[in-house]
């Protein structure tokens, strides 16, 4: 069981910036109608939850 939360958490951190590049990358060919500070908040909003779900994955079998 520990290696498949390990697994989930090593996807989780690979898939976080996935969002941000497509919000950035559908602002600037105007598929969106967000600014470029919502864009990239809402993508850092996703990587930064992305990532502190899988740390707590991890942390919760070592500790």
């Amino acid at each position: 069981m520990y290696a498949v939360k390990i697994a989930f958490g090593v996807m989780l951190c690979i898939m976080s910036p996935i969002l941000l590049i497509f919000l950035d990358g559908a602002n600037e060919a105007y598929m969106m109608s967000f600014t470029t500070n919502q864009a990239m908040m809402s993508g850092l909003t996703a990587l930064i939850l992305m990532v502190g779900v899988a740390v707590a994955l991890s942390s919760m079998e070592c500790g």
